[in-house]
């Protein structure tokens, strides 16, 4: 309540889990939330495989849309984190990232942001792969 009546707006990181909570959105949002950095980290749901030691992020894959959707209901903006150059990234990767990042922002997903992690690696990776 105090930052609320502050009016102190301020964000957050945390995992798609904070979706699967309305109360908690919602006193999130009353407490003067006003985003949350989501790492969704690939467009693709194999290259999830292997960034997190149960497997968490693969198997939520398919609820993206729906979370950050659900998410931004509550008037919190979701500032989703993507990885370019994991091990199962190709000449297509790229693509896919773009394509998926163009959905969601028509969709209302208004903050992403894409890291360039291993990038250099990855685009020696694919040009040897191409020879």
């Amino acid at each position: 309540p105090e930052l609320a009546k502050r009016r102190i707006r301020w964000f957050t990181e945390t995992d798609l889990s904070v979706a699967e909570d309305d109360d908690l959105l919602s006193l999130m949002r009353d407490a003067g939330c006003a985003q949350v950095l989501i790492g969704l980290e690939s467009p693709t749901p194999d290259a999830l495989n292997g960034i997190d030691t149960h497997g968490w992020k693969r198997k939520r894959f398919d609820r993206y849309r729906a979370a950050i959707t659900r998410i931004q209901s509550h008037g919190i903006s979701v500032n989703g984190c993507f990885i370019l150059g994991l091990d199962t990234d190709d000449e297509h990767s790229f693509e896919l990232t773009i394509s998926m990042l163009t959905e969601v922002v028509r969709g209302g997903f208004r903050d992403p942001q894409v890291q360039s992690q291993c990038v250099a690696y990855s685009l020696v990776a694919v040009a040897l792969r191409a020879a």
